[in-house]
């Protein structure tokens, strides 16, 4: 069994943009940041991304490269979240939250005999 005590974090991207402009809403047609990215990665440069507000999940890493340059992201109350749902919370006997995850489902830096991460808020 591993434990794990979960962390939620967010962020917000406020930076200056000039030329075009990519929408990235969810009720758009570009509704991901890995869309908008692609997207601005064929546009005309300079380009700007501009964020509507709310929370956009985040699936696999969102890597920028030198195609990125000269694209800016702006926006305001916008949340980009990532990782894994984790469910089935139990209270332990000793006070702590705990859930049990399948085999493999992820893999930690440290060695395995040590297979629990605990984050403290």
């Amino acid at each position: 069994m591993k434990n794990l005590l979960l962390c939620a974090y967010s962020f917000t991207l406020l930076l200056p943009g000039f030329g075009g402009e990519i929408f990235l809403s969810s009720a758009g047609p570009i509704r991901t940041v890995l869309e908008a990215r692609d997207a601005a990665r064929a546009a005309a440069k300079p380009v700007r991304i501009v964020i509507a507000e709310g929370t956009y999940q985040i699936p696999e890493t969102l890597a920028l490269g030198a195609e990125d340059s000269q694209v800016t992201w702006s926006g305001k109350n916008a949340i980009f979240t990532a990782g894994k749902l984790i469910t089935g919370w139990t209270k332990s006997e000793r006070g702590l939250w705990k859930a049990t995850l399948p085999e493999n489902a992820w893999e930690f830096a440290f060695p395995k005999k040590r297979s629990a991460l605990f984050i403290s808020t």
